[in-house]
């Protein structure tokens, strides 16, 4: 069981997503959930380190207090600390090349679970190829990149990692990590 993680304190958010993006690469752009003081926004990570929204427009990193940029290669983690600058962790099942800094193993793993997040609301249109929108009353409406079809749910899937957390061997839940957005089956 393998888990790997890098860290770095100081990072601008498009710095550390930057310098992140070819690891998180594969063949759909991950997912990257942007959250400022107004508002919960999804955008999509290109291997060259900038984010799309639905229109294939950039989106700003402007006011963003923290964010997740997932996908299947991994999950990169930011979180604000100030004048713009935060501490980004990047978690992966493979050793990557270093794009914030050394890679050490997590150590203890004894197992890992598959667990899923259903998204709030249904999907009510296809604003672009590979991109939806889920509409709930209490979050309003919110473009997402998955494709799906008007009246599906969705979900994030989740790895929970458990560890030993004590001498008598006990186990519990020691570190998670996004691996993608899709549409919930049933």
């Amino acid at each position: 069981m393998n888990l790997f993680m890098q860290s770095a304190d100081d990072l601008m958010l498009d710095d550390a997503l930057g310098r992140c993006a070819g690891q998180l690469a594969s063949q759909t752009p991950p997912a990257v959930l942007l959250y400022s003081a107004s508002r919960c926004s999804v955008a999509s990570l290109f291997p060259e380190g900038d984010l799309r929204d639905a229109a294939g427009g950039p989106v700003s990193t402007l006011g963003v207090f923290e964010a997740r940029a997932f996908g299947p290669q991994g999950e990169l983690r930011w979180l604000h600390h100030a004048g713009g600058r935060g501490r980004a962790v990047m978690l992966s099942e493979t050793a990557h090349p270093p794009g914030l800094g050394e890679t050490w193993p997590v150590e203890g793993l004894v197992d890992k679970i598959e667990q899923c997040y259903l998204v709030w609301g249904a999907v009510d249109a296809a604003p672009a190829p590979g991109w939806c929108t889920v509409a709930e009353s209490q979050i309003g409406r919110i473009d997402l990149p998955v494709e799906a079809v008007a009246g599906q749910r969705l979900r994030v899937v989740a790895r929970e990692y458990l560890g030993r957390v004590d001498s008598h061997g006990n186990v519990a839940v020691v570190e998670e990590r996004l691996v993608r957005l899709e549409v919930a089956n049933g």
